[in-house]
């Protein structure tokens, strides 16, 4: 038992996928917040879906306000004007092609949030960060390039200094570009999905995590983030969309048919295991 629900924690890594949205919304306030709200909580009913929907800045670490937030990393506006974002957490392709056809997001959200939808961006990756590291996060930092020379790829300049990303206290970060799991390029997951392309010219996301305001302000802040990063992908830049938000979750485990997962797939690697196992005794 403890090895199926290892080998399935694994699995659900390798195969999930991070779908991001940033919406412009700057008429949102009162019921038409909550009915989203009450939305996206309810598309953890979907199979194989977790999800939240915030603004951004406001509420994290009790800030009342954008400008709170703000001056408390020491950091300027770089939304865009975008206001809102939805984070969904698919635990693999299927489901997420199930989310995205479903009524609840078809009718439901479209139709709640068309009267104040004043532009879109739409972004997925292979979630690379464990359950455990977004448990421990109480705050995400997605930041979305455009990086035309290098589509599909991460150059091994940007992993050095990701890894040093990832040596700071408090803080976890990843780069992916736009795809799905075990390197599906952007075109087979836009096609797998049956959906079309929003993602407005951007191509990699880099999805930080930050167990508060103060580790997120120190990696703002850091040589490696204000002098590395910045001077390696200069040359790269056409565009940047920066966001912030209290990050919320259902925990895994929460989301209708979690444990679910590919029967061969499992199969395949317990054999996998036990022969390791057994060719040591």
């Amino acid at each position: 038992l403890w090895l199926f629900r290892t080998l399935r924690r694994i699995l659900g890594m390798a195969l999930a996928v991070l779908h991001t949205v940033f919406f412009r919304l700057p008429e949102l306030s009162g019921a038409g917040s909550v009915a989203l709200q009450d939305i996206a909580r309810r598309f953890g009913t979907l199979k194989g879906i977790r999800a939240q929907f915030q603004p951004y800045g406001v509420g994290v670490e009790g800030a009342a306000t954008v400008e709170d937030f703000l001056s408390r990393v020491e950091w300027p506006d770089k939304t865009q004007g975008y206001t809102h974002c939805l984070t969904v957490i698919a635990q693999d392709v299927a489901a997420l092609k199930g989310y995205l056809h479903s009524d609840l997001h078809l009718k439901d959200w479209m139709q709640t949030i068309k009267p104040f939808l004043k532009g879109i961006i739409v972004f997925d990756n292979p979630l690379v960060a464990s359950d455990a590291e977004l448990a421990v996060a109480s705050i995400q930092h997605p930041v979305l390039f455009k990086f035309p020379m290098l589509e599909g790829k991460v150059p091994e300049e940007l992993e050095v200094i990701l890894a040093e990303f990832n040596a700071l206290d408090g803080i976890k970060a990843y780069l992916s570009p736009h795809g799905g799991p075990g390197g599906q390029s952007k075109a087979a997951l836009l096609s797998a999905v049956d959906w079309p392309d929003k993602t407005m010219d951007h191509t990699h996301l880099l999805y930080i995590l930050a167990r508060d305001v103060a580790a997120l302000k120190g990696y703002l802040h850091s040589p490696a983030h204000t002098q590395r990063w910045m001077a390696a992908t200069k040359p790269f830049l056409k565009g940047i969309l920066v966001f912030d938000t209290q990050l919320a979750l259902p925990s895994a485990g929460t989301a209708a048919g979690d444990t679910a997962l590919p029967a061969v797939l499992m199969v395949s690697l317990l054999v996998a295991v036990a022969a390791v196992v057994f060719s040591k005794l």
